[in-house]
């Protein structure tokens, strides 16, 4: 009865590991590092040679033209970290503006950002120069995101992004994490007081570690088949990476925790076979 009551609470930890690390996935999923690493993937020849095409792209490169600053320059400042790092945070104000409803203000990270370009590269623009590219930048940026949110107006469109908004918002919930540490410890504690005759707690750990790794490699597996039946896969696979990162990390981690966790509970089960004195 009680092997079956162990093999119970090890399922039941398994099922509230899955489950806690599915929240966390979907939640920081537009987390600053997830939205960084989405950034890293893109190739940016091409992001600013299709810039380079749009109107407001035009603009940006005649207002640099005016100010002395060649088209080869801009082109690569724009493909520098110090501009990944704006964009980056130009996206987490957007999408916080987005899921909370808010408009985006977004006048502070760029100011900092012509600043330091101008500082560091050089440009030797003067306070009205970098005034008038602040200005339109900013306009670009907040008619850029508008576009997005009008866009999304349409009644069905509308309820499947806000079904996406509530189920962020419910995973990136700090008090639903901290239910699912007390739940897991829980859980833990009531296997570890229910193995502790046999002292074969770790084992159980063990066991759950290596399914929970083996899981996400399998989803890993299932991401990726997705990606490939869909039309835009290489947008996929960029968006899906910092997921598939992770997983990937979750799977190694948790082989080599399950691989010591059983080596460790083979040793106590010999030291405590040596105990047992037989008669």
């Amino acid at each position: 009865m009680r092997t079956f009551i162990n093999y119970l609470l090890t399922i039941t930890l398994f099922i509230a590991v899955i489950i806690t690390i599915s929240i966390f996935t979907i939640g920081n999923i537009t987390s600053p590092n997830s939205t960084r690493e989405i950034l890293n993937s893109i190739d940016y020849d091409v992001v600013v040679n299709d810039f380079k095409d749009t109107d407001y792209g035009k603009e940006i490169y005649n207002y640099a033209n005016s100010y002395g600053i060649s088209e080869d320059r801009v082109d690569a400042i724009l493909k520098t970290e110090d501009t990944k790092d704006y964009i980056n945070e130009v996206l987490q104000k957007g999408i916080d503006a987005y899921l909370n409803d808010n408009n985006i203000e977004i006048n502070e990270e760029t100011k900092k950002f012509i600043d330091k370009a101008n500082e560091k590269y050089e440009l030797n623009l003067d306070n009205n120069e970098k005034n008038e590219l602040e200005t339109y930048a900013n306009e670009v940026i907040n008619d850029n995101f508008k576009f997005v949110i009008n866009s999304s107006t349409a009644e069905n469109e509308s309820n499947n992004n806000q079904l996406l908004i509530d189920i962020i918002k419910f995973c990136r919930d700090d008090n639903l994490h901290i239910t699912l540490y007390i739940i897991i410890g829980v859980i833990a504690l009531l296997l570890f007081i229910s193995s502790f005759k046999k002292k074969n707690f770790l084992e159980y750990i063990g066991i759950v570690s290596i399914t929970v790794a083996i899981s996400t490699l399998l989803f890993n597996g299932l991401m990726a088949l997705i990606s490939d039946r869909m039309s835009s896969a290489a947008n996929a696979s960029i968006i899906l990476k910092p997921i598939t990162n992770r997983f990937y990390t979750i799977t190694f981690i948790g082989i080599i925790i399950g691989i010591v966790l059983l080596i460790t509970q083979h040793f106590i089960n010999k030291q405590v076979n040596k105990e047992v004195v037989p008669f």
